[in-house]
């Protein structure tokens, strides 16, 4: 499977997991033109959640952390400050794993 098909797997599996703990999907792969956020999605209590998606092979170092450093934290705070939403906000990072093919 290519990146972007792996990305698409990963970020669907988030919105998934956030919509079991009772949040809505608001959009997807959003653009402003400080950068992409990969989810928006409303909490039950009505937090807006931006999430950046990082999906890793089930053996890999890296971590959510590391793969979102300070410049991409700045662009996604920066997109989720674009469009005029409530001030309850908060951002996170999923992590995928997944199994390397053999």
């Amino acid at each position: 499977m290519d990146r972007a098909g792996t990305g698409r797997r990963g970020e669907a599996a988030a919105a998934r997991f956030y919509e079991k703990q009772g949040a809505a999907l608001i959009t997807h792969n959003y653009h402003t033109r400080m950068g992409e956020i990969d989810l928006i999605l409303r909490e039950p209590d009505g937090t807006l959640v931006f999430c950046e998606v990082k999906t890793r092979a089930k053996d890999s170092l890296d971590t959510p952390a590391a793969a979102v450093n300070a410049a991409k934290q700045r662009r996604i705070i920066a997109s989720a400050a674009s469009p005029k939403h409530p001030s309850e906000r908060r951002a996170g990072a999923f992590r995928r794993g997944r199994s390397r093919p053999s």
